[in-house]
């Protein structure tokens, strides 16, 4: 009889929580710092031995994770994985299926990520940009072209006017002397929306590598 409770007690938990989730921009801890008609940037923060509520991915997305933390999650609907091959950056389109799920952390420092929903109806219609140095090609999906891009010192970065919105974020606290179109990125997360039809200019004066990624949006 236990057993029996224990399962009718596992059953309606999980139809309360499919019932019950949030979409992932109004979790509390998916912080909104950024919307328009493009793009929404939500800034994931979650402290030590803390977890998030269940929510619900169902906005094709970019992901981006920050830190090394240790983490986990408990899923209730979850799609087919993701190719991670490009790392701590992928996409997802959640055409199938959405992701219902929690994360906790694991550790004794924040987990810090960023996941980017791409709001607009995807035109796949912008070219890629020509083979360049420090430009590594992570993914091309149709709503969306990301890049990793590697700054040494004295780099200076000069591109001309794109057809389409870009997304520059950066990807660590190291080097507090990335400059994008006059913005100063001095931590991990600080990013740049530029409009279509803008030219960019990013320069780095400081001392060793730092990794940003670079979102063509379609």
């Amino acid at each position: 009889m236990k057993q029996f409770y224990t399962i009718v007690y596992c059953l309606l938990a999980t139809i309360y929580c499919c019932h019950a989730q949030l979409p992932v921009s109004k979790e509390p801890r998916h912080h909104n710092v950024f919307e328009n008609a493009w793009i929404r940037v939500l800034d994931v923060r979650i402290p030590p031995r803390d977890t998030s509520l269940f929510h619900r991915h169902e906005i094709p997305s970019v992901f981006l994770v920050l830190t090394k933390t240790k983490t986990g999650s408990q899923a209730i609907v979850e799609p087919a994985r993701p190719n991670l091959s490009s790392g701590n950056i992928w996409y997802e389109s959640f055409e199938e299926k959405p992701r219902v799920h929690r994360v906790w952390n694991n550790d004794t420092s924040e987990f810090h990520a960023m996941d980017i929903e791409l709001l607009r109806h995807a035109h796949g219609d912008t070219s890629p940009l020509p083979e360049m140095d420090h430009f590594t090609l992570l993914f091309d999906e149709a709503p969306v072209r990301a890049y990793r891009i590697m700054v040494d010192a004295h780099t200076n970065l000069h591109l001309t006017k794109r057809a389409t919105p870009v997304l520059i974020i950066k990807l660590t606290d190291e080097g507090s002397e990335v400059n994008v179109n006059g913005k100063l990125y001095k931590k991990r997360g600080d990013f740049s929306f530029i409009d279509a039809d803008q030219s960019i200019d990013l320069n780095y004066k400081g001392a060793g590598r730092v990794p940003l990624a670079f979102f063509e949006l379609k």
